[in-house]
Parts: C-alpha cells; sequence; structure tokens
C-alpha cells in the first residue's frame, strides 16, 4: 500500500522533514522454518515485511493488514519477537522524505491466501535462511532485527538501553522540542506517537506512582518518544525526568494502541498512541521527587494497591490488570480481515 492518508496529510505540512512513527514488522516462516523477505521497489534491498500503524489501528491489526496487502497472506500475529528504534530505523527515502519507525515485530502464523509482491511497494517475496539472509542486501534494521529472529528464542527482545542523566541534572519536561516544532506546522492536528509506559517496582515489590499534574490522578510513569531513540532508553528517560529514578527495563510487558488512546488535550491538540509497556527495577532511586512539571507527587505502593490503583486508569484502556509475572507480551489480538 501506498503512503497512508494519514502521512501523506502530515507531509502535506512538514514536507521531507524528520517524521517519528509506530511501525510493524512481521516474521513469517514456511515449513522449513525459512524467513520471508520482501524487496523493495524503492531502494532495491531486502527486508522484513511491513509497514506504518494507522490512527486508530492496533498493531495487530496492523500487521494483518500490511501483510495482506504487501504479500497477499492471511494471517494471525501470534507473539511479539521485540519492540525497537533507534539510529537503524532512521530512513531518508529516495524522495528526500526521512522517516524514525519505532517497531514492534510480530511472529505471525500464516492462515491462507496466495503469497504475491504486490508489484508496487514490493517487487519479490521470497523465503530465505539465516545464512541465505546474510548474502543479501539487507538495511541495517533488518539485520539487526533477524539477528533475534534466528536466535529462536520465546523472549521478547529490545536493545540495552544507553541513555543516561545529563551532567547538569536538570530534569527537562513537558512537551519535547520535536513535537513543539512539529506543532507549529499542523496546529491541533491529530499526531500518532510512539510512546513508552513503565512498572517500577523496588527490592521490596513496591511500585512507584506518580500524581500527575494534569489530573490529579495516580498514574505509572509514561511519556512519549524522541526522535532516534530506542524504547528502552525512552524508558529510562521518561522515568527519571518525571520522578528523578534511575531505572533498568527487564521486560516488555505489551505494545498497545487503537482508539482507546486518542485524546483531546486542553488546548485542543489531538494525540494517538502507541503504547510499549516495560517492567523496570529501581536502580537509584536517592534522587526520588516529582519533577514540578508533569508529576505533582511520586511514592512507592504496596504492589497489591498499585496495582488495583493501575487497574483503574489502565484496565480501561488494555483490559487487563497489570502483572509483574508474564513471560510473554500482551497485545490486543488482530481484528482487521482482507
Amino acid at each position: 500500500m501506498p503512503i497512508s492518508d494519514y502521512l501523506r496529510g502530515l507531509r502535506a505540512k512538514v514536507g521531507t522533514d524528520l517524521l517519528l512513527v509506530p511501525a510493524v514488522t512481521m516474521v513469517c516462516r514456511d515449513e522449513d522454518g525459512r524467513v520471508l523477505l520482501a524487496r523493495h521497489a524503492d531502494n532495491d534491498r531486502w527486508a522484513l515485511p511491513g509497514g506504518s500503524i494507522d490512527p486508530d489501528e492496533t498493531p495487530a491489526d496492523a500487521a494483518v493488514r500490511e501483510l495482506w496487502e504487501e504479500a497477499g497472506l492471511r494471517t494471525t500475529p501470534e507473539r511479539i519477537i521485540g519492540v525497537y528504534g533507534g539510529p537503524a530505523f532512521t530512513v531518508t527515502y529516495p524522495n528526500g522524505d526521512q522517516i524514525a519507525s519505532v517497531d514492534t515485530v510480530f511472529a505471525c502464523r500464516i492462515d491462507g491466501g496466495t503469497l504475491a509482491a504486490d508489484q508496487d511497494e514490493i517487487t519479490e517475496l521470497r523465503y530465505v535462511s539465516e545464512a541465505e539472509a546474510t548474502q543479501l542486501n539487507l538495511p541495517p534494521w533488518a539485520q539487526l532485527v533477524l539477528a533475534d529472529v534466528f536466535r529462536n528464542t520465546n523472549q521478547t527482545h529490545f536493545q540495552p538501553p544507553t541513555w543516561t542523566p545529563p551532567a547538569d541534572g536538570v530534569r527537562k519536561g513537558g512537551i519535547s522540542d520535536y513535537v513543539r516544532d512539529l506543532r507549529q506546522h499542523i496546529g491541533t492536528d491529530l499526531l500518532l506517537m510512539p510512546s513508552v509506559g513503565t512498572l517500577v517496582y523496588d527490592d521490596l515489590g513496591n511500585i512507584l506512582l506518580q500524581q500527575r499534574s494534569d489530573s490529579g490522578l495516580w498514574s505509572a510513569p509514561v511519556g512519549g518518544m524522541d526522535p532516534g531513540e530506542t524504547p528502552a532508553d525512552a524508558v529510562v528517560r521518561e522515568v527519571w525526568e518525571e520522578t528523578g529514578v534511575l531505572v533498568e527495563p527487564v521486560q516488555v510487558m505489551g505494545v498497545y494502541g487503537g482508539p482507546k488512546f486518542r485524546n483531546t488535550h486542553p488546548n485542543g491538540d489531538q494525540t494517538a498512541s502507541i503504547f510499549m509497556i516495560f517492567a523496570c527495577r529501581v536502580v537509584d532511586d536517592r534522587g526520588l521527587s516529582p519533577d514540578g512539571h508533569e508529576s505533582l507527587d511520586v511514592r512507592y505502593f504496596p504492589q497489591e494497591e498499585a496495582l488495583a490503583m493501575l487497574s483503574r486508569l489502565w484496565q480501561r484502556r488494555m483490559g487487563f490488570l497489570p502483572e509483574l509475572n508474564r513471560s510473554a507480551a500482551q497485545f490486543e489480538a488482530a481484528t482487521w480481515r482482507a
């Protein structure tokens, strides 16, 4: 499928400037365990099938839709292989458009359809072994993801964080420079953003919550990502900026999106989010304090009490009571049909 109406509308206002977009990548295997790759028309390079998520679309629905449009396959996303972002996922297309994508990678079961390239974005489709993949012209992001795919583990992968607090210790809060600059072009129009949420727990199992300045309610630390940032880096940065606590992400708990994650803010700005939820352990909480911008108070709560508080806020959107002992990342089941 060519560029979506949503991205086309943004491009009409920002030109070729960098856009941060949530996206999906799909891993399909044949009976021999080989992985499906697609040859792209714009650069003649091979990569895993994938594409950007549309507003009001869940990640799993985007995966099903993209595989049908690009490859003619009916599929079911079965698990999340990993979440990825950063410099390797920043691309400049032949027409000059700049994209920084944050990808949720799904393992997908093939249910039907006929394998056929769309001859628009994709010119050829091929199942390849690990050895064959190394001989193809792959972009850096595809090399990174395939390395995890061919490890054949059931864990949900993410790139280890490298972010550290600034030397001056200043906690910058509020709207990011990227969003502020973009709003100068698009006004209050809808902006779909990759975002992170966290369940931070200490050595006793207590969970860190913040009292939000915009609603007065208690919530887990959450926030939008910056271009060029990995999901785990965004987690570490957001928790530190909002609470003063340094954390280590240990597990991807789930990825969520769709109409429930649309908001219209008091100033009229329209936003939608694809949320990646991480469980994190506390590394250093000596700086525990609200930031004075987004958080009015921050404190630890016993796990049962914290999860009950979160369920009132999160369960309406995510449909689950958060737990810290999940082995597989959760996601909403796909409902999109060809």
